[in-house]
């Protein structure tokens, strides 16, 4: 592998080292699980995979793919020591041997989520080594990661780095390996079926044509095309797992192990849910003296596998309730801004329309036509300077020299409002309306990208010596674009797209976790790990999403000699988050003075594009400020639990109040923080990052 960067090296070299010395740390009845299912696929034939009920009470229920994968662990296991999954029956085997082979599984099958991250982080941030390096660490010591995957023991980052590939591959245009590699993630572990509408998203975002020349006839025809590029991988991908349990007369037995819907509405560990203080406010109604409904000994409010749905006092959770919440969760999110976009795209076509017949107008001779082109530009830059909401992104044209045409460039620049847009031949506009058709043609070569100021916030360098705006910065105007505005717009539309399909994923991922059916509490990983390669354009929403479904996951780890681990994990990842959104939106130079870059002059240009935060001060301050108020409320509630909670005797006579204090907190954070997150989602303008 060809390393990118040169810290990448460093960066695994040290990620490997702190997985190693969690090598005899606690493990889960997952450990035991994972053990059985490797001998289960070694010792019996495919067609008792699914089927088998009375070996053992870990019955595989993951999708036809991790149980191949599960056998190729046999192979190995078998290769170094045969008694590794020996006898079948045999439960609570935990060898020396064992752990490490184990535990070295978990940190192979980390490799997609690494190759993952190199890939998205190449795009969202293609100048900024710094961004890269923050959003690969972000990823590589992610806590969530560590406590599930390397302590508690899961494969959970498998899955999910080839989910993200999929969504890097089809946003280099990819479709087919984008195809196959959502085929593999989801035959891996059916909890990824949640990112499908990402997927599809990014499909359907990726098939439109840029450029002056789009239609719809030509959207279309694009959209078939990628449509059945990766429709037909997919098919072919999932046909070819699925083929020997078709042929075996499986299928049915396997999907009921994929969706055991009998198990109950909640897992024994509460996950940090709607459906969290959905059981809490049917636990306090039970109590209430005036309402005589006691708890039943196997209600869904007992904390136990495979509860019935039932309540003491509220009507019970199907399904298909859980998952029509699921859905209307990110139809906004989805809808609303191609809505945006369609409307966007409409009224641009009748104001093209109506400028073209008006400089036809105007052009009777080229005299004239110039003249009126020139003073129709300049008045048209002069109406539009106040009207227009958004902040135009473009490159400043540089001579051979290297040198910038406009002189001005050479000066201070502290106002953030001072980006032009400029095409390819110097000329500086803020609008083409009025423009004649050969200067309108050479200003949508450049493209000028513009982008909502809800959804988007610039930070420019002092000197202002290159105008090249894009996702985390610019180390060189002529590494990115400072030759040709065109592949500099290119660029810019590329990372925006990227930020906005991963937003995408992370509030997909909360909607499933958020409204799920019988959802564990380790399934915030679906919206905390596409949100780590965001980090450094992470808002408040997103730190407060990490921390509270983080903290959730703490209630796995019972045993007195963790305490102090997983505590100063969560502590340091949270610090961590907060402290790279918070450099990157407002940086700071050597000198205390807000700046890009530091003195040394080594990035000529260090803009940052928000695709998530907006310029309202006032909502970025309320998210600081609730942040804040929310993390101390877990610093108290861990107290009040190592404390108070304990001198009161209420952890034995209540042995469930603690965590479903735990829960219930938890979830008064995942809820409205997701819920943020959908909001900006959704506020973003696809036509104004060219898409």
């Amino acid at each position: 592998m060809r390393w990118r960067d040169w810290w990448e090296r460093d960066m695994v070299v040290v990620a490997l080292c702190v997985r190693a010395l969690l090598l005899h740390m606690y493990v889960s009845t997952d450990f035991e699980v994972h053990r059985h299912w490797m001998a289960l696929t070694w010792h019996r034939p495919l067609a008792d995979w699914y089927v088998l009920e009375n070996i053992s009470p870990w019955t595989l229920d993951y999708p036809p793919l991790f149980a191949y994968f599960e056998r190729a662990l046999a192979q190995a296991a078998v290769w170094i020591d045969p008694s590794m999954i020996s006898p079948l029956e045999a439960l609570g085997v935990k060898t020396p041997a064992l752990v490490a082979f184990q535990r070295a599984t978990v940190a192979l099958a980390e490799i997609p989520l690494f190759l993952a991250a190199r890939e998205l982080t190449a795009v969202l941030y293609p100048a900024s080594a710094r961004c890269r390096a923050l959003a690969q660490l972000s990823v590589l010591f992610h806590a969530g990661v560590l406590l599930v995957d390397h302590v508690h023991f899961q494969y959970n980052t498998l899955p999910l780095g080839a989910a993200l590939l999929a969504l890097a591959a089809i946003l280099r245009r990819n479709h087919k390996l984008g195809g196959v590699l959502f085929a593999c993630a989801l035959n891996l572990k059916q909890t990824t079926l949640c990112y499908a509408p990402a997927v599809a998203f990014c499909v359907l975002i990726s098939s439109k044509p840029q450029g002056p020349t789009f239609s719809p006839r030509t959207f279309a025809s694009a959209l078939f095309r990628r449509c059945c590029a990766f429709g037909s991988a997919f098919a072919l991908c999932t046909l070819a797992v699925w083929a020997p349990f078709l042929r075996a007369g499986q299928l049915a037995a396997v999907f009921r192990r994929l969706f055991p819907f009998e198990r109950g509405l909640l897992h024994a560990f509460w996950a940090p849910n709607l459906w969290a203080l959905y059981a809490t406010a049917d636990l306090l109604l039970a109590s209430n003296p005036l309402l005589s409904a006691p708890v039943a000994a196997h209600s869904a409010t007992r904390g136990r596998i495979g509860a019935s749905n039932t309540f003491a006092v509220l009507p019970p959770i199907s399904p298909r309730t859980a998952a029509a919440l699921a859905i209307l969760a990110i139809l906004p999110s989805l809808l609303v801004p191609l809505l945006r976009s369609a409307l966007l795209s409409h009224r641009a076509q009748l104001q093209s329309a109506a400028s073209m017949a008006d400089a036809q107008l105007l052009t009777s001779t080229d005299k004239v036509a110039g003249l009126s082109s020139t003073t129709r530009g300049e008045s048209s830059c002069a109406k539009n300077a106040d009207r227009m909401s958004a902040t135009s992104i473009g490159v400043a044209h540089n001579d051979d020299n290297g040198n910038d045409d406009d002189d001005d460039d050479n000066d201070d620049h502290d106002d953030h409002d001072d980006i032009r847009s400029t095409n390819s031949s110097g000329l500086v506009e803020r609008d083409f309306v009025g423009a004649n058709a050969h200067d309108r043609d050479r200003a949508q070569r450049a493209e000028n990208v513009v982008c909502d100021t809800q959804s988007v916030t610039i930070y420019r360098s002092r000197t202002g010596n290159v105008d090249v705006n894009i996702v985390g910065g610019i180390d060189d105007a002529k590494r990115v674009g400072g030759e040709s505005a065109e592949i500099a717009a290119d660029c810019i539309a590329l990372s925006a797209r990227a930020a906005h399909v991963l937003l995408l994923a992370a509030v997909c991922g909360w909607s499933a976790f958020a409204f799920g059916f019988h959802v564990h509490e380790k399934a915030i990983l679906l919206a905390t790990v596409p949100l780590a390669m965001l980090a450094p354009l992470n808002t408040s929403a997103a730190v407060v999403l990490s921390a509270a479904g983080h903290y959730a996951l703490l209630t796995l780890f019972t045993q007195p000699r963790e305490t102090a681990f997983k505590l100063l994990l969560l502590a340091t990842f949270c610090m961590a988050s907060h402290t790279v959104a918070e450099h990157t939106l407002n940086p700071k130079d050597d000198d205390g003075d807000n700046n890009d870059y530091s003195n040394n002059n080594k990035s000529k240009s260090a803009v940052i594009i928000d695709v998530i935060v907006g310029k309202n001060s006032r909502r970025r301050d309320f998210w600081r400020w609730l942040q804040m108020a929310y993390i101390g409320g877990l610093v108290c509630l861990e107290l009040y639990l190592r404390t108070a909670h304990v001198a009161l005797g209420l952890h034995r006579r209540l042995p469930f109040s603690a965590l479903g204090l735990i829960s219930a907190y938890s979830a008064l954070g995942v809820l409205p923080a997701g819920a943020a997150l959908a909001h900006q989602a959704a506020s973003v303008t696809l036509e104004r990052f060219r898409l």
